[in-house]
């Protein structure tokens, strides 16, 4: 791994940006000028490339000629979480926080909110609203949707307890208290090793700042993902880990939600119809998931949110509390009739997979 070199004679920053940056040339010169054009500006910006075959690393590199904040450290390809981790040792910041090579900040003042914001609310995170950016539609209202918590209603403290929510880790800053003694890193999963990380950070962190004023834009440009029999396990290990700390702790909303964003990809994954998948081997890692699982307190988080919603479609047809098996339905349903005769089924996921990459 290389590195420029680090000027420790400047003041501390106030936050260091970590961004893994990988093949995103066409993007990463409006993503570091969102960044290094903001109005906080003791902060340093940290790019880790990670094994770029176009000009990336060369972009980072003009642009740190001319803006001394700005420092790439390169490695070879090891995935972003392995890059992110990269990033934390190499920070030097009060606060720490992560962005993709492709987003935004919407607000000049986005990172001189959330650092203010923690700092004079003696709080150890902040975080803005996360909003999807999809060819130029900006979304913003997730209210009735699993993805309700991506947006604040109004700023303020939020206690962990009361948050719950696995979501969008970009949005966060974090104090670099929670990364000391080499906590809280990213773990070597290739699929859901975000969520695992950010419920382990705030559930340190026990509360946080929350902005209804900042807003990071989240690019959702379509890529169908190549799934294979070592990223599904990847996705049901992060998985069962949060419903393994949920189900110890207990807590409802993140077992609910743990669950909810299980059988998003569901369709995109192509069991019974990807047959580069592994079937009885996906099998024994889901019913390992699933001993996870606890039907009382998911009961107790579907409750919560239909008190919180008057209707939510989504938890009508998955996690109904009357279903025999209250887990990710799509998944289990899939697994069997893969693995058993079930023409008509099959079918209709071939069709859903086919639709998903299209």
């Amino acid at each position: 791994m290389t590195a420029t070199k680090t000027n420790t004679s400047q003041p501390t920053p106030c936050v260091s940006v970590i961004m893994p940056v990988y093949n995103c040339e066409r993007t990463l010169v409006d993503t570091l000028l969102s960044v290094l054009t903001q109005d906080l500006a003791n902060i340093e910006v940290i790019c880790v490339d990670d094994g770029s075959t176009d000009r990336t690393a060369y972009i980072v590199e003009q642009l740190a000629e001319v803006d001394a904040r700005l420092r790439l450290v390169s490695q070879k390809n090891a995935g972003p979480g392995a890059a992110r981790n990269a990033g934390i040792d190499a920070a030097r910041g009060e606060f720490l926080c992560f962005m993709d090579g492709d987003d935004l900040y919407e607000e000049a003042s986005y990172l001189r909110e959330l650092y203010e914001g923690a700092r004079d609310n003696g709080q150890k995170a902040a975080a803005g609203c996360f909003v999807n950016w999809r060819d130029g539609f900006l979304e913003r209202d997730f209210a009735g949707t699993e993805y309700d918590a991506y947006a604040f209603a109004e700023s303020g403290v939020v206690a962990w307890e009361d948050f719950q929510f696995d979501y969008g880790f970009h949005r966060f800053l974090f104090a670099r208290e929670l990364f000391e003694g080499g906590r809280n890193r990213f773990s070597g999963l290739r699929y859901f090793e975000d969520p695992v990380f950010l419920v382990a950070a705030l559930a340190d962190a026990e509360s946080f700042y929350a902005s209804c004023r900042a807003h990071y834009l989240y690019r959702c440009e379509y890529r169908p993902r190549d799934w294979t029999t070592g990223l599904v396990l990847d996705f049901l290990q992060g998985a069962g880990e949060n419903l393994a700390f949920s189900r110890e702790r207990g807590l409802p909303l993140l077992h609910w939600y743990t669950l909810m964003h299980m059988e998003y990809p569901a369709w995109e994954i192509g069991i019974g119809a990807n047959r580069a998948l592994a079937v009885d081997v996906i099998d024994e890692k889901l019913k390992r998931l699933e001993a996870e699982v606890d039907p009382e307190l998911l009961a107790q988080g579907r409750a919560q949110m239909s008190a919180r919603f008057a209707s939510l479609a989504s938890v009508e047809e998955s996690l109904s509390p009357e279903a025999e098996n209250p887990w990710p339905l799509r998944l289990r349903q899939a697994v069997d009739g893969a693995k058993g005769f079930d023409p008509v089924g099959n079918a209709y996921r071939w069709a859903r997979y086919k639709y998903a990459h299209r």
